[in-house]
């Protein structure tokens, strides 16, 4: 999941320089990959307990 999110923030990044994306949709790509990582390790976390 971690890569998927670097991932696809790196070519948002890429696609600001070529004038097709703006800073504030990477602000948003950045953050909403933020939460699905804190959503993610949340959810692992609690499996461990189940498990």
């Amino acid at each position: 999941m971690f890569i998927g999110v670097c991932y696809h923030a790196y070519g948002t990044y890429a696609e600001i320089h070529t004038g097709r994306k703006t800073w504030g949709q990477f602000g948003l790509t950045v953050a909403i990959g933020a939460v699905l990582l804190v959503i993610g390790i949340w959810l692992l976390t609690e499996a461990t307990g189940i498990l």
